[in-house]
């Protein structure tokens, strides 16, 4: 799971995504009350008052009330990100292929090789192609965030 801050940026400008966030046990958060030290989190139990989260570095679990949290950030694993896609396309085969055409540079004559690379996990990686199929935005790395990719 990538928790670098490239990441956590991504997700965090990536409103489309948040919005569609439905807590389930097992994901991963980030509390950003502190921006130097933002707090990486999972959720163990859910509960639709509060999260009951553990903190991924602590050596004890530790329950987080929500209340004591002032924006929580779903950052999507993989699969999670996968499984947002399947609505887009026929069968995983089909997520498959065009995933990797889209790595490859092939699969869409607005996007090269040379944007792909400045990705570096499969997360980031997921997430920009997500973020493309579904919303047509790219990520722009020095703005740092999420612009819309006009068609040619």
């Amino acid at each position: 799971m990538d928790f670098s801050e490239k990441y956590i940026k991504m997700c965090q400008k990536a409103e489309e995504i948040q919005k569609e966030w439905k807590p389930k046990v097992g994901d991963w958060v980030i509390d950003v009350w502190n921006e130097k030290r933002p707090l990486v989190i999972c959720v163990v139990r859910d509960n639709p008052d509060y999260f009951y989260l553990s903190d991924q570095f602590a050596s004890d679990k530790v329950n987080i009330y929500q209340n004591h949290i002032s924006k929580l950030y779903w950052l999507p694993r993989q699969d999670q990100l996968q499984e947002m896609l399947k609505s887009y396309f026929a069968d995983i085969f089909s997520i498959i292929v065009n995933f990797g055409l889209w790595c490859d540079g092939t699969y869409s004559l607005n996007i090269s090789k040379n944007y792909i690379k400045q990705f570096t996990t499969m997360e980031e990686l997921w997430l920009t192609f997500l973020m493309y199929e579904k919303y047509r935005k790219i990520w722009n790395g020095k703005k740092e965030k999420w612009i819309k990719k006009e068609e040619r």
